[in-house]
């Protein structure tokens, strides 16, 4: 359940959390307009320009503006230009963050908390209903253990081998059971909070989400039809197992504990931008950001010796080593920092996320 667009191989590779529905079977995607693809992941059209997806799906420098496909299955060889939508900015739900309580050999082998967000499109979709999305009201009623529910997502079918071209996949669905968190923390000790809901298959062959289905819906039919209580976050992978595998359940984020977020009618805007951070100064060096798109944010600075050689890009992990008390735009050269390379981080921050970018490094 994973990743965005850079080159679909690219994406699966570096962004983190799932994998397409194995055990799984072709859906028509007349019969389910609402469903969307992101490039790498799949979302869901819940309002005329909003796609819900997981917030691992656009929390990278891909993210910034990118084409999303709804009304049109995005695995086919010929998609019509009035399906493919730009996105204008993307909002994640406050708390987002990966970490990894198990495996830790490759970026697939993280979990996700608040794995939640939104995408904006540059105009309404004319020709799709969007999905209803589970509200606080509706859990005690769609979210009990046993309850039957639906998976749908554009990911592999199978495991491929990382660093090749994932095949292209039409959309599929499969068919799961929801389960109790006791039972899900049996299978992910202590990494399962009450925000997210588990569902697992116990047949063979085994329907599990795969890379390229995070983001996508768990639906529960009612007899209004068909309600989001879930989106694809991460399963088995976490463990270091293949999709289709291990008898492991799934996670997703559970929408009703994110439906306040999810509706909200201005929700801000992550800021992003493709300027550079530069630098001026001699004794006492400047740090000038560059400009940010999206909604109203905050600026804050590091100063740090940088971990690698050559330009620091955002998906770096922690690439510099931070300067204690070095926290203003200007940084005056001393004893502590001749002969190293220096680098200014520059973080804009507001309620729709966060976004780092650094300067080139220059001597100390």
């Amino acid at each position: 359940m994973r990743s965005l667009l850079l080159a679909v191989a690219a994406a699966l590779l570096y962004a983190a959390p799932a994998v397409a529905v194995s055990g799984g079977d072709t859906v028509d995607i007349s019969t389910v307009p609402f469903v969307a693809s992101t490039g790498g992941c799949t979302g869901t059209l819940i309002a005329p320009d909003r796609v819900l997806t997981a917030a691992h799906c656009v929390n990278d420098s891909s993210g910034v503006e990118f084409f999303v496909t709804v009304g049109a299955d995005a695995g086919s060889e010929n998609v019509p230009r009035s399906a493919v939508y730009t996105s204008t900015g993307v909002s994640i739900a406050p708390g987002f963050k990966l970490s990894f309580p198990f495996a830790h050999k490759r970026p697939q082998n993280a979990i996700a908390v608040n794995d939640v967000a939104l995408v904006i499109l540059d105009k309404p979709v004319a020709n799709a209903t969007p999905v209803t999305v589970a509200g606080p009201d509706d859990a005690a009623q769609l979210e009990q253990p046993g309850t039957p529910a639906r998976l749908l997502g554009y990911g592999i079918t199978k495991p491929f081998k990382l660093g090749s071209l994932p095949p292209r996949t039409p959309l599929q669905g499969g068919d799961l059971k929801l389960i109790g968190r006791a039972g899900c923390l049996k299978a992910y000790p202590h990494a399962v909070t009450v925000n997210e809901i588990c569902a697992r298959d116990d047949d063979r062959p085994l329907t599990q989400p795969c890379p390229g289905d995070s983001g996508g819906p768990l639906l529960v039919q009612t007899p209004n039809g068909p309600v989001q209580v879930g989106i694809t976050s991460w399963g088995a992978e976490v463990k270091e197992k293949d999709c289709g595998v291990a008898h492991l359940p799934a996670v997703w984020m559970r929408v009703s504990k994110y439906h306040d977020f999810i509706t909200a009618p201005d929700p801000p805007l992550r800021p992003n931008t493709r300027g550079k951070v530069t630098l001026s100064g001699k004794t006492t060096l400047t740090c000038h950001a560059p400009a940010f798109k999206g909604s109203e944010s905050k600026l804050s600075y590091r100063w740090g010796i940088p971990r690698y050689r050559g330009h620091l890009i955002q998906d770096q992990p922690h690439p510099i080593n931070a300067i204690k008390g070095a926290t203003s735009n200007r940084f005056k050269r001393t004893s502590r920092t001749r002969g190293k390379k220096i680098a200014c981080e520059v973080t804009a921050s507001n309620g729709g996320g966060k976004w780092t970018v650094y300067s080139p490094s220059v001597a100390g």
